[in-house]
């Protein structure tokens, strides 16, 4: 609940309306209500219309009705025939017409025409499909609201002579049980309409007629209010900054504003009363607070002359000793010059005798390199010599178990040639038994033993040359062997060699870059020297420059106690002549700036200034002005002192005729 105060609170805070807003909101709420009823007025008269036609139909059917009840109460009274009765009914009924040519019809709840006045045609037709202009089946319709309601009313669309679309039309139809029959009649309500939008147009017609008389005479009212509020909260608004000379409006009217406008120039009586009150203490407050400044100066004035005395003294000691410093300084950077040039050249020559010494080392590096190159192929070569007899020895080694290998099958070759001489001697042993038969076997067998021999024979040879070649191979094996040995111990020596130029040629690099290094020492100090020759010849042109500064700073202290005494007794006077009373003139004025007339208007002036206001331009403080106010006979001389925003104030350097026109004017003030 209480979010819902506060939101509404809110809303409050938020939805200001000014008051010509509102009254404005009154005309447009007085035209919606207007508006509002006259809706709610022809909404009434529409339905009274339709009800009233609802009424005159329902009462011209049940007349109809009452034709059938009465010919049937006959025919039942009479005992005549129904048919007869029916008919009479029907030719009855036909014959009625009410309003434009409106007439009455009879259908059956089949539904087939009984009787239509306009087109006998249809009777005894099946209506069942007959349908208006949207379809809707209207008989149909017709004998449905019998049966639910037992009489009604039905709307539907019929074309409509002289129109050219189809026009809304209302039918009442009612039921006669006993014969089966639906009576009715229908007329159209487009006049209903046309009058209600007639009755709405009238409606609307007066609504705006009255609307536009009140708002003319509220607009005129609301624009006198809001005039008269805004004079109103201007003045406030005036009233709020300062301004008690304003004018304030309505003091005249009768009503609740003029009221309003006399309350509020009670209050300015007041406020004005004690804004000059508030102005004649603050006035005070700030004299007192002047008065004990310029106290304050003038204690201030005489303290700093006593303290920057002694302090301009104890400067000038203190520079007499930066002097004899300066001085001392000057003769040590001279006497280090020297020297520096002194250890200067005897740098360059130590730089000399280490380049020379860096070149004969570069030289015999040199020569090492190119030793340790031939050390390198000759070991290169031994390693390969070494490799060669290496592989002498194993191809030897191998020739001579090849020279064995041929040795066993020289020897199986000798003992197959055995075998074979054996094989022919027995061969001939056995021809011999045999006689003449065994002749030309024993000349076989005696070619097999020549070969055998013969073979036996190579076999022999082969053998001792076998024999020798394992000989030479075994001798050959010891002399590569040896060989290889005297080149393994080449090899080791050629080792040792390039290992020792190896370690020499890196000593005599080590030796060359402790050179190089030592010249670039010694170019640095060269250079550091040079550097320091010419600091020392910068230090003593800067000793040079703290004497002749020293002696500077001296004169510049005394100049700055004598300024700074100065201002301050300066100050002592101007805040003396800001104690002077200030008198309110507003008057307009001249300021005559470098010969230029600049019209503005005085607002207050003093014995020692006066402040201008609607200045054209921000005038550079301290600039030369004259000051004519108006009703005066003279010009007054001065310079600006403090600018504020399109305000300035003017500090008076008056001669004693400018002071006796001033005078006069503070009088008339």
């Amino acid at each position: 609940m209480d979010g819902i105060f506060q939101m509404y609170g809110d809303m409050r805070v938020n939805l200001r309306f000014s008051i010509k807003l509102r009254i404005y909101a009154i005309i447009g709420l007085s035209f919606c209500g207007l508006i509002g009823l006259g809706a709610v007025q022809v909404s009434n008269l529409a339905t009274a219309l339709r009800e009233q036609r609802q009424g005159e139909l329902s009462h011209l059917v049940e007349t109809a009705l009452s034709i059938v009840k009465a010919e049937y109460d006959g025919a039942e009274r009479n005992k005549t025939s129904d048919d007869a009765a029916r008919g009479r009914a029907a030719e009855e009924i036909g014959r009625l017409r009410y309003g434009n040519g409106d007439y009455f019809w009879i259908n059956d709840l089949a539904p087939r025409m009984v009787m239509h006045p306009i087109k006998p045609e249809l009777n005894g037709e099946d209506l069942s499909d007959n349908k208006d202009p949207t379809g809707k089946r209207l008989f149909v319709e017709f004998v449905e609201t019998v049966k639910r309601q037992g009489s009604g009313f039905v709307e539907y669309h019929w074309p409509k002579p002289g129109k050219e679309t189809p026009q809304p039309k209302l039918s009442y139809v009612a039921g006669f049980a006993p014969w089966g029959w639906v009576i009715g009649s229908g007329v159209y309500i487009d006049d209903l309409e046309a009058q209600v939008w007639t009755s709405a147009r009238d409606v609307i017609i007066a609504a705006l007629s009255v609307i536009v008389l009140l708002g003319a005479i509220t607009l005129v009212i609301a624009r006198r209010m809001s005039s008269a509020l805004s004079s109103m909260t201007s003045a406030l608004l005036a009233l709020g900054a300062g301004q008690f000379d304003v004018e304030l409006p309505g003091l005249d009217r009768s009503d609740e504003l003029g009221e309003m406008a006399r309350s509020i120039a009670q209050f300015k009586i007041g406020a004005a009363e004690k804004a000059r009150e508030e102005a004649l203490v603050e006035e005070q407050r700030r004299v007192h607070a002047e008065q004990v400044k310029a106290m304050a100066l003038k204690e201030m004035a005489e303290t700093v002359e006593r303290e920057t005395n002694t302090a301009v003294g104890e400067v000038a000691d203190g520079t007499a000793r930066m002097a004899e410093n300066a001085t001392s300084m000057n003769e040590t950077a001279r006497t280090l010059g020297h020297n520096s040039s002194s250890v200067a050249a005897a740098a360059e020559e130590a730089l000399a005798n280490a380049q020379t010494v860096a070149r004969a080392s570069s030289q015999m590096a040199g020569s090492i390199s190119e030793i340790a190159t031939k050390v390198s192929s000759s070991r290169e070569l031994t390693r390969r010599a070494v490799l060669a007899s290496t592989d002498a020895q194993s191809t030897i080694a191998k020739l001579s178990e090849a020279a064995g290998k041929v040795d066993t099958v020289t020897n199986l070759i000798s003992e197959i040639a055995e075998q074979t001489n054996l094989l022919a001697l027995n061969a001939t042993i056995e021809a011999a038994r045999a006689g003449i038969a065994g002749r030309g076997f024993a000349v076989v067998a005696s070619e097999v033993k020549s070969l055998a021999e013969q073979t036996a024979k190579a076999t022999s040879e082969i053998s001792q040359q076998i024999s020798e070649i394992q000989e030479s191979t075994h001798a050959s094996v010891q002399s590569i062997c040896a060989i290889g040995e005297v080149i393994r111990n080449v090899e080791v020596v050629s080792t040792a060699i390039a290992d020792a130029i190896e370690e020499q040629n890196a000593t005599t690099l080590e030796i060359s870059r402790t050179v190089e290094e030592t010249s670039l020492a010694a170019r640095e100090v060269a250079a550091q020297i040079a550097s320091v020759s010419r600091e020392a010849a910068e230090t003593g042109r800067r000793a040079s420059e703290i004497l002749d500064g020293s002696v500077n700073i001296a004169r510049k202290v005394d100049v700055l106690r004598t300024t700074l005494v100065r201002v301050i007794r300066t100050s002592t006077t101007d805040v003396d002549r800001r104690l002077a009373t200030r008198m309110e003139i507003r008057r307009p004025g001249t300021v005559l700036v470098a010969g230029i007339p600049f019209n503005v208007t005085v607002r207050d002036i003093s014995a020692g200034g006066a402040r201008v206001d609607d200045i054209p331009t921000r005038w550079p403080i301290e600039t030369q002005v004259q000051l004519r106010i108006e009703g005066t006979s003279a010009a007054l001389t001065g310079t600006i002192a403090r600018i504020d925003g399109e305000s300035a104030l003017v500090r008076f350097t008056l001669t004693e005729a400018e002071r006796s026109v001033l005078d006069e004017l503070v009088r008339a003030a």
